[in-house]
């Protein structure tokens, strides 16, 4: 559970820095406008998920499973440009 909560903070906490944004940022330049989603959950499938895990690693208390995907809309200086991002994480 604390695995899972910490996950979710660091996703809220993304969420509230692209909000607020930098000045230094939109000063020199960056992302300036990026709507995205962010989310996490613990797998239903711990057979599944021990097979994506690489087999160097040791399964966690907790398992979880964290998604992300973001359309970079405004992107600068030049020559930057639009583009979308996304990732899946597993604890």
């Amino acid at each position: 559970m604390k695995s899972k909560l910490s996950m979710v903070a660091i996703g809220l906490l993304l969420v509230l820095l692209a909000g607020c944004g930098y000045k230094s940022f939109r000063e020199k330049g960056m992302w300036q406008k990026f709507p995205g989603i962010y989310t996490a959950w613990e797998p239903s499938d711990l057979k599944l998920y021990r097979e994506l895990l690489p087999k160097e690693f040791d399964m966690p208390e907790q398992p979880g499973v964290a998604f992300f995907i973001v359309d970079y809309q405004i992107v600068v200086p030049y020559p930057m440009g639009p583009y979308f991002e996304g990732a899946v994480a597993l604890a």
